[in-house]
């Protein structure tokens, strides 16, 4: 059975309980495709059938597509697990539409930025500018020897192409997903001086992680970020516009060196741990 099918049986089933949420024949071929593309997401984070309905992966789904779907599109892939898995998600707003209507930041004002605030906060948001790691990502930073990369995923033999001077550390992202980045070696060493000598256990929008590195991370880094940004500059992204400057030097640096724009946004997708180069299209605007 393909996931479209799986997508027509799940609604099908849906309506015959509560036909409230899906109220024509347009909002119902809309919901499959949501659905669709919601299960090919699961096979491809190796997400099985019988925990695709749990609110983790359903959040992690959304979650990740709020980085490149704007609010609209957003809101109805929401609306679409509710009607299948009868579920009420929270709403969960678009980081793109934010990035869309401001400009990248600049090393430069990093810098400028990150003086004003704690150390901490200062390491994690120049991980994020030279890595492209989400906020979260940050506290489930390893050492390479520490885990393994997701074996799930075909992953591109030239990631990180042309990037010297670097280490790798693995992170966790959506849905589970273990991939490598590339952190500069000057971070490398003030990183490794902040290491716990055992993992802390900390909290982040009520998930929990295990911690090596005594640095920023989550919900409290964002906010913290933000309000830097927005009284030191003027404007914020938010922590998020991080990964959009991440991934235009990338793609910069690829196509200076003889890439073709469709081999430097496949790699750099992944980079990002996305998996379709298209995405790219979403952090270069």
């Amino acid at each position: 059975m393909n996931n479209k099918t799986r997508a027509i049986r799940l609604l099908s089933h849906a309506r015959q309980f509560d036909d409230k949420s899906i109220k024509s024949v347009g909002t119902l071929r809309a919901y499959i495709a949501c659905l669709k593309i919601f299960f090919d997401w699961c096979d491809t984070n190796g997400v099985s059938s019988s925990t695709r309905s749990s609110k983790q992966f359903l959040v992690a789904f959304l979650e990740e597509k709020a980085e490149i779907y704007q609010q609209k599109t957003l809101c109805q892939h929401r609306m679409a697990l509710n009607a299948a898995f009868h579920k009420q998600l929270a709403f969960i707003p678009s980081k793109l539409d934010t990035v869309l209507h401001a400009r990248n930041y600049q090393l430069s004002e990093l810098l400028q930025l990150i003086q004003h605030i704690q150390v901490r906060n200062a390491i994690s948001i120049l991980i994020c500018y030279f890595a492209g790691l989400r906020a979260h990502e940050l506290a489930t930073l390893q050492r390479l020897n520490e885990n393994t990369r997701s074996s799930t995923r075909s992953w591109n033999g030239n990631l990180f192409a042309f990037e010297t001077n670097h280490t790798i550390y693995i992170v966790t992202g959506k849905g589970g997903l273990k991939r490598h980045v590339a952190i500069p070696n000057e971070l490398v060493s003030i990183i490794e001086l902040r290491r716990f000598p055992t993992p802390k256990t900390v909290r982040d929008r009520e998930i929990y992680y295990q911690q090596n590195y005594d640095i920023g991370f989550g919900k409290s880094l964002s906010q913290c970020f933000t309000r830097s940004s927005l009284k030191h500059l003027g404007w914020s992204t938010g922590l998020h516009g991080l990964r959009h400057s991440y991934a235009k030097n990338r793609i910069k640096k690829l196509l200076s060196h003889g890439y073709e724009l469709e081999a430097a946004r496949l790699i750099v997708s992944q980079e990002l741990g996305h998996f379709r180069s298209s995405v790219v299209n979403c952090y270069l605007r």
